[in-house]
């Protein structure tokens, strides 16, 4: 069976990107997942706890061409 690469998998779910985002923090996360972590912890970067803009998800074309 083949690994998956960690740089492909979102870090909140461990589970392959369909809808990869960055935020201003520099980190890549599922766009569903990221979006319902700012409606019910607060608009923080979930590894680095520093506050970001929600309405700043940028498409990470280049993660989504790997998977």
């Amino acid at each position: 069976m083949l690994e998956v690469p960690d740089y492909l998998l979102c870090r909140i779910t461990d589970e392959l990107m369909d809808e990869p985002v960055i935020l201003e923090s520099g980190f890549t996360y599922e766009k569903e997942k990221i979006v319902e972590h700012f409606q019910y912890n607060g608009n923080f970067d979930p590894i680095t706890r520093e506050m970001v803009n929600p309405d700043v998800l940028i498409f990470n074309k280049h993660i989504k061409q790997a998977t």
